[in-house]
C-alpha cells in the first residue's frame, strides 16, 4: 500500500503504526509531504543559532520545514516499512497535497493534526476537507505533543 502523509508537526510511529494495518507488517510505503509554512520566532532563532541557513538564500521557512520533514521520516524509518520517503511542499495544505497527488499514486491519505482546541489545521477542519477533496479513504491521526 502507498500512503501520502501530510504533517506540519511531530509525527509519532507508534500512532502511525496503530492506525494504518499496512504499517504493522511493513507492507506499506509512506511519502510525507510538509508544507513550508511561517515559522515562529523561536523557530527563526533556531535556525539562526544552528547556523542553518544555507548560502543559497533558502529561506529560514524552508530550512524549518526540512527540519519537520527529517524529523517525520526518522520517527517512520523505524517501523520497517518499505519506503519512507518525503518532500517540502506549498504553504496551503491542500495545495501541498494536490500537488503530490499529482506527481504520484497513492492507496491513502493520511493526514496528523494536533488535538481539536490546538492551533493548526484542525480550525482549518483539513482532514475534513481532505474527505472532500480526494477520491481515497483519508485516516485523520491527532498527535498530542505530550505523548511525545
Amino acid at each position: 500500500m502507498r500512503y501520502l502523509l501530510l504533517a506540519d508537526g511531530p509525527v509519532v510511529a507508534d500512532l502511525v503504526r496503530a492506525r494504518v494495518p499496512a504499517t504493522q507488517t511493513g507492507d506499506a510505503r509512506i511519502h510525507v509531504v510538509v508544507p513550508t509554512r511561517e515559522i515562529s520566532a523561536d523557530e527563526r532563532r533556531m535556525v539562526s543559532i544552528e547556523n542553518s541557513a544555507p548560502e543559497d538564500g533558502t529561506s529560514p521557512e524552508v530550512v524549518a520545514a526540512r527540519w519537520r520533514l527529517r524529523s517525520a521520516i526518522d520517527a517512520l524509518a523505524g517501523l520497517g516499512l518499505d519506503e519512507v520517503t518525503g518532500d517540502i511542499g506549498d504553504a496551503r495544505p491542500l495545495d501541498a497535497l494536490e500537488h503530490a497527488l499529482d506527481a504520484g499514486r497513492y492507496d491513502a491519505v493520511i493526514v496528523v493534526t494536533r488535538p481539536i482546541g490546538a492551533a493548526g489545521w484542525v480550525h482549518l477542519d483539513l482532514p475534513h476537507r481532505i474527505e472532500r477533496h480526494v477520491d481515497l479513504p483519508v485516516i485523520h491521526i491527532e498527535v498530542d505533543l505530550v505523548h511525545r
